[in-house]
């Protein structure tokens, strides 16, 4: 969906989509020991198993998004973090992996078939169905992380299909031959996909989108790229720029990069949300880069604290690319802060960190201690669950934290925020002294209603010592009307 938001800022909403690289970090740092000194570490099998999962799912789920094209990262073993990322189909002495024998199942089977959408086939199972030439159907299939509470028994799935003989093959391509009998089915079900095929006659609840090449393809200068870069007045908090001052001005650097072979002569517009203001015109020689700085002056009406400000370069009597950053103007008459409840409760937060932590509770506010064992493995983010439709019309959320001085002294990044472990922004670092961080999620969490966790916490380069901080005044922000 963001692909898509930019997409249409810059008049391209319904071209082809191609993902480059697509790989997972969920199956965390290789734990099973390497060589050249233990430098390099590998996988185990489970992280193996986790590894083949994400790659099925997160293919599927692009299709489901009207992807046109993704290539998995990658086939040959990769190592990068030091040695303890493990990458790759295959292991170093080229054996294959799970997710190669997962992979060869989705082109063998998939390739040569429709996609046609997702399903349910049963409450708390994901589906998408698939048509091959002759008529018949694929069913690619998996249960859900958290399933609901309707769901079918752990174990089962009951399809209703006519009386005969199916072929369900696991996530590896173990193939078996399995049969209905009065009307139905019962097919194996867990978190890792599976598929049944030979079947029809089942719909699609929800169809994928459609991309096509833009009509506006020769509409902008192609040569011309430009890059923004928050200034005086401005912070740059993750994909979004926000004021620091109540009265939103600053300045910007745009950066005019001419990627083709012959100078170019032009202006830069910024316009949007902010008053629209044009530099001097500037000549950019091929290959070359320069940078420009122009004022900026928020122009949001009314309440509202978001909007898009826009660059649009005219190069040679030719407009570029536009270049659109979120912005964001905080100001406290247009916000309205409510307490985020069990926030401040030790008890609801779960532990989470590369290696032992706690949290506990200490008047209002919640400590976490942690100790990471390594400069790569370094991250303490606890875990915060709430029922989805929590956040709905928030917009963001502040909270305090303190953080040890020797925290400090050695070493940390600044504070990072997860939502459904989704990377968000901030807008100051942590510091001995109680200090108040502030979150937005427009443009990074597109539909906060879907929302049902958030971490809040650092990657600390203190290694083999507890790391203390403190967290307190947990509150939602949302916008007054």
């Amino acid at each position: 969906r963001r692909y898509r938001k930019v997409l249409a800022e810059h008049g391209q909403k319904d071209c082809f989509i191609h993902i480059t690289e697509c790989s997972s970090y969920s199956e965390g740092r290789a734990e099973e020991g390497g060589y050249c000194g233990e430098k390099f570490k590998f996988q185990h099998f489970e992280q193996e198993m986790g590894t083949a999962e994400f790659m099925v799912k997160s293919q599927l789920s692009m299709q489901e998004n009207g992807i046109a094209a993704t290539h998995s990262f990658t086939l040959p073993v990769f190592h990068e973090w030091d040695g303890s990322k493990d990458w790759g189909m295959m292991r170093d002495d080229y054996s294959a992996r799970p997710a190669l024998a997962a992979f060869s199942v989705l082109n063998t089977l998939l390739a040569p078939t429709k996609y046609q959408g997702t399903c349910t086939p049963a409450p708390g199972v994901i589906g998408h169905l698939f048509r091959h030439a002759d008529g018949t159907q694929t069913l690619a299939y998996w249960r859900e992380k958290a399933p609901a509470p309707q769901t079918a028994p752990p174990g089962i799935l009951t399809l209703k299909l006519r009386n005969g003989s199916y072929c369900f093959r696991d996530m590896l391509g173990t193939p078996c031959t399995v049969k209905a009998d009065f009307g139905k089915v019962e097919l194996p079900l867990s978190e890792r996909p599976a598929y049944i095929s030979g079947f029809c006659g089942m719909n699609p609840s929800r169809h994928p989108p459609i991309g096509k090449l833009s009509v506006h393809k020769d509409r902008y200068d192609r040569d011309i790229i430009l890059a923004i870069a928050a200034k005086e007045g401005l912070k740059n908090s993750k994909q979004l720029f926000v004021a620091t001052q109540e009265a939103p001005r600053g300045k910007i650097e745009v950066m005019v990069n001419n990627i083709g072979t012959k100078t170019k002569k032009g202006t830069v517009t910024l316009n949007g949300a902010v008053k629209s203001v044009t530099s001097q015109e500037i000549s950019v020689e091929p290959m070359s880069q320069k940078k420009i700085e122009l004022p900026v002056e928020f122009a949001l009406p009314g309440n509202e604290i978001f909007g898009d400000l826009v660059a649009v370069g005219n190069f040679d009597d030719k407009p570029t690319s536009p270049a659109v950053i979120p912005i964001c103007a905080p100001a406290p008459h247009k916000l309205m802060a409510v307490p985020f409840k069990g926030t401040e409760l030790a008890a609801r937060w779960r532990p989470g960190a590369a290696g032992p932590t706690k949290v506990t509770q200490e008047g209002n506010a919640i400590v976490v201690e942690a100790t990471v064992p390594h400069v790569m493995n370094n991250w303490i983010y606890p875990r915060f669950h709430f029922p989805k439709g929590t956040l709905r019309n928030a917009i963001g959320f502040e909270f305090e934290m303190q953080v040890d001085e020797e925290t400090i002294k050695k070493g940390y990044q600044d504070p990072g925020i997860y939502f459904n472990e989704t990377s968000m922004g901030y807008s100051a670092p942590a510091t001995p002294a109680w200090t108040q961080i502030h979150a937005y999620w427009n443009g990074v969490v597109s539909e906060p209603e879907d929302v049902d966790n958030i971490s809040i916490g650092f990657n600390t380069k203190k290694v083999g010592k507890p790391v203390i901080y403190k967290l307190r005044n947990i509150k939602l922000l949302y916008q007054k009307k």
